[in-house]
């Protein structure tokens, strides 16, 4: 111990009878029985009582004196209070010196056991006897939980070693919490946390002790507030070489500035590949301070023969000055364009119409004779939405045809993402209602609906259409649309490197709003909904019907869908390119494409062997599939039910044509060929969990082609 004992005297209010009267007294730390005896006097030599400083929590102020603050343990509050505010200050700092001494005790074991804390991960609270309550309802006992300035970690207190912290069941990041709830069971006191990836905890404490309560506490003030709050900024400043410590952490940012992931993304090579600037499409900087659209990025690509002053005065007809912007085209320059939805109103027209008109009445002839504007809204969604002053295109616009997509709204998504949430989370339920209570979600639904509006923008794109698509802000269904039209058509994007590359496109630059999305900081319940989830969802349904076609593999999706809630890295930090500037996230956190491209290895799909240029998907509710290593990752029961049973058959057709291959260099006798071949097989068995025979006999069950 570094710092002197603690010793002095203070007011301590009694906790007997019915008056609690403050009175004097002598506090006295014996540092080597960590107690602080307090008495009567200086001159007593008996004690009164003690504080046990190896249970100490919490340190506060109070208002019931004004120079007061109370020192918390299990079961026992002491009230106390100095002669002035700055001696009570002292106090407090001193008593939150032994906490950090204790917390620092906790960082050491865990680091005995070969649970490393993160790079600039810190423990500030503990609180011993707790209990948990599992899957089965049982009370499980000997936990204690951490708070540390990244996340709330369960540790069992007598066998650290075996609590299964590798697989991350018993830490959940700050940024990860969905929802805390409060109850009652029997003689102890619940709470209850729900995590956006699909977890349950329920950690309680008996009656009486105020340690829910304290908890609380402690947990709102180590959750962020501000985006320099976050622990991506802490985690960026510290490197070290321990490697992975399971799915989701990585300990080693990887903070080279002039080598990260945040420089991947050149907007303006991206657009030279698509061969931008041509006869049609031109560069311009006309939003380069953000002054017109602060959620657009500052390059953009617009007509080459629409003046730049227009943009200025026609981006008013567009809400939040999302004027129609080229986001891809093809060799035969069909365009894919995005933007927001118009201010039509209940009139149709302000003093900016006609200069929108004219915009889209240019695009419409812009290599193509007719402009194919995709509302992802419902009709009756994009009617509702004249009486706020907004709405679609009308009939005004020559040459425009507008078709509804019919997908549903933030609000929607959420609550069918919470349902099937619910529904996965591992309890003790009755199954036998689980494939109408599936239905009943509507998540596939809603995945439909998203899959077949971007394949009616294919089919649109290939009899020689361009394309605007919007929704409402044209920050969420929009972006959902646009990139999966571009994964769909530009072999491209479906590319490790490509598809990196389209999420920092049409996500990030383009403003889908991530910190409100995904719920960074509290009270913006309302505008979390899982948009960038159900494009991630979209694709790796895609990839099951086309297993060849990609470059990478589920684990380099489910890492992105991770790290995307995990709040490590600073690439989804923010709502637009505008605020990750203003908060130099570049500079000051680590990248996610950087972690990801350090272990490229880890993501490539071993059956990459691509053939077509254009992918159309099959839109059928008997193709889509629940995402199971999202949503059962943390139900052992069913993920191992659903493993077999949405094997993809193409993935097994695969497996036959590499099985005849196979013989076939067996009997010519090339024995380096034939390695590699036996070794996709053996890849492919262990990513089926089944030996070979087992396979063969669900290969021989194919239907005849």
């Amino acid at each position: 111990m570094d710092r002197p004992p603690i010793e002095g005297y203070l007011l301590k209010q009694g906790d007997k009878g019915p008056v609690k009267l403050w009175r004097r007294r002598w506090f006295l730390e014996v540092p080597s029985e960590q107690k602080l005896y307090y008495y009567k006097d200086q001159s007593t030599a008996n004690p009164n009582g003690f504080i046990d400083l190896a249970l100490v929590e919490i340190v506060r102020h109070i208002q019931s004196h004004k120079n007061g603050f109370v020192v918390v343990c299990p079961g026992r509050l002491y009230n106390l209070a100095a002669d002035t505010p700055e001696s009570t200050n002292e106090w407090i700092r001193k008593f939150e010196l032994i906490m950090e001494e204790r917390m620092s005790h906790w960082e050491n074991k865990l680091d005995e056991n070969l649970l490393q804390l993160l790079p600039g991960e810190r423990v500030k609270y503990s609180f011993s006897d707790t209990l948990l309550k599992n899957e089965d309802g049982d009370l499980e006992y000997s936990y204690t939980a951490l708070l540390s300035n990244y996340r709330v970690l369960i540790v069992d207190e007598n066998n650290i070693s075996t609590c299964d912290y590798q697989e991350d069941e018993f830490s959940i990041p700050y940024s990860m919490i969905y929802k805390v709830d409060k109850s009652t069971y029997s003689r102890f006191e619940i709470l209850k946390i729900v995590s956006k990836d699909v977890r349950e905890f329920n950690i309680m404490w008996e009656t009486g002790g105020h340690k829910r309560k304290y908890f609380l506490d402690c947990l709102e003030g180590c959750i962020p507030h501000t985006m320099m709050e976050c622990f991506s900024y802490v985690y960026s400043q510290r490197d070290n070489s321990l490697g992975d410590t399971g799915v989701g952490f990585n300990i080693e940012p990887n903070i080279n500035v002039q080598n990260c992931g945040y420089y991947y993304y050149n907007v303006a090579k991206e657009y030279t590949r698509l061969g931008v600037p041509c006869i049609n499409w031109k560069f311009t900087n006309v939003n380069k301070e953000y002054e017109i659209c602060d959620t657009y990025p500052s390059l953009l690509v617009i007509p080459e023969s629409w003046p730049e002053d227009n943009i200025i005065e026609s981006s008013m007809f567009r809400t939040k000055r999302r004027f129609p912007v080229l986001s891809w085209k093809n060799k035969q320059n069909i365009a894919l364009l995005r933007s927001s939805q118009p201010c039509m109103g209940i009139t149709g027209q302000n003093s900016y119409h006609r200069l929108d008109e004219e915009y889209l009445d240019l695009l419409s002839v812009n290599g193509t004779e007719s402009l194919c504007i995709l509302d992802a809204r419902a009709r009756v969604a994009a009617m509702a939405n004249r009486g706020r002053g907004a709405g679609t295109e009308n009939k005004r616009y020559k040459n425009c045809k507008v078709e509804f997509l019919n997908i549903d709204n933030i609000h929607a998504v959420r609550a069918s993402w919470r349902a099937l949430s619910d529904l996965c989370i591992p309890r003790l339920l009755d199954s036998s209602g689980w494939l109408s209570s599936l239905e009943e979600t509507k998540w596939l639904s809603h995945i439909r609906k998203i899959l077949k509006g971007a394949a009616l923008g294919v089919e649109r794109i290939q009899t020689g259409l361009s394309i605007l698509v919007h929704c409402s802000d044209g920050w969420d269904r929009t972006s959902q649309i646009t990139s999966l039209i571009m994964i769909l058509m530009d072999p491209y994007y479906r590319t490790l490197e490509g598809f990196i590359l389209l999420i920092e496109k049409e996500w990030l630059s383009f403003g889908h709003k991530f910190s409100h999305r995904h719920g960074y900081f509290p009270g913006n319940d309302q505008e979390q909904s899982p948009i960038f989830l159900q494009f991630l969802e979209c694709i790796w349904n895609i990839t099951l019907m086309f297993p060849t076609e990609f470059h990478f593999n589920e684990d380099f999706l489910y890492v992105i869908y991770w790290h995307s809630y995990s709040g490590l890295y600073g690439t989804f930090l923010c709502d637009s390119e505008k605020e990750r500037y203003e908060y130099l996230v570049n500079e000051k956190t680590a990248s996610l494409w950087q972690y990801i491209m350090n272990g490229s290895s880890n993501y490539i799909n071993t059956f990459y062997e691509p053939k077509r240029e254009v992918l159309i998907p099959v839109i059928d509710m008997r193709k889509m599939t629940i995402w199971k290593k999202v949503f059962y990752r943390w139900n052992e029961s069913l993920f191992i039910s659903d493993h077999h049973s949405s094997m993809n058959t193409e993935m097994l057709k695969e497996y036959k044509r590499l099985k005849e291959l196979e013989s076939f260099l067996m009997k010519e006798g090339r024995t380096e060929d034939l390695g590699r071949v036996t070794q996709n097989l053996e890849d492919m068995e262990q990513e089926f969990g089944s030996k070979g025979n087992r396979i063969s006999a669900w290969v021989s069950a194919l239907p005849s082609e």
